[in-house]
């Protein structure tokens, strides 16, 4: 499968992927939290994240952000080691059950690649860094709604990503929490930043091949999905 069908196909099958992936059916509006009191101090803390490798993807990276009060006034990502020249969903993960840490091999990986060996899926790794709160995108949405669309997230060059966004708001998340109380969550330093897409058999496309279909969506190869990268957005 070209990376040009993969977009497509991941953009048609949102839906389906909605529930797994922690993306609520739907989400409220940015801006429905009350708005600090006049006078009252900004809540404004920076945050950096080490990106290490899952899946034995060999990718590796740094992000920076800073978030005020409901907002994330810019956040800043650099990787290498990804799947070169393919498109790479990143999302802020974040739930107050989570353990607020990125998953492990031995502790969370339950799905398994054609060749038997073990991998972390998408749905693996909720319970260490829960549901999709924010989209990463390159244009237009960044609710969690947008968790699939890869035809608006950044494509690596060569296998390296440099990644750069402002003034992305904080929406409630159906099953999460408010806009505030999953910001609050964030700038104390339970915001989880993960990449996906992992081409295990280095062909230079994702396929069905390696690890089958996406438990997201049956329309999509689990190797355009699976996370690749993580990091825990802690305050600096």
């Amino acid at each position: 499968m070209k990376h040009g069908r993969l977009i497509a196909a991941a953009t048609t099958g949102l839906v389906g992927g909605s529930l797994l992936l922690g993306i609520p059916a739907a989400s409220a509006a940015p801006g429905m939290d009350k708005p600090n009191k006049p006078g009252k101090a900004d809540k404004t803390v920076s945050l950096q994240a080490s990106l290490s490798e899952l899946n034995f993807s060999g990718a590796s990276g740094s992000a920076t952000a800073t978030v005020k009060n409901q907002k994330i006034e810019n956040i800043s990502i650099s990787a290498t080691g990804l799947a070169p020249d393919a498109a790479h969903a990143i999302h802020i993960h974040f739930g107050e059950k989570a353990r607020h840490e990125c998953p492990t091999m031995g502790r969370d990986a339950k799905s398994s690649r054609s060749d038997g060996t073990s991998r972390l899926s998408t749905a693996d790794g909720l319970k260490a860094y829960g549901p999709i709160v924010v989209s990463l995108t390159t244009t237009g949405d960044t609710t969690p709604a947008s968790g699939l669309a890869l035809n608006r997230f950044p494509t690596s060059k060569g296998g390296g990503l440099s990644y750069n966004r402002s003034k992305i708001e904080f929406t409630d998340v159906a099953g999460v929490g408010t806009a505030k109380s999953i910001a609050d969550g964030v700038r104390a330093g339970e915001g989880v930043l993960v990449v996906h897409g992992n081409d295990y058999n280095k062909n230079g496309a994702y396929d069905f091949e390696a690890a089958g279909k996406s438990e997201l969506d049956p329309s999509l190869p689990a190797e355009g999905t699976d996370p690749t990268a993580c990091g825990v957005l802690a305050v600096r």
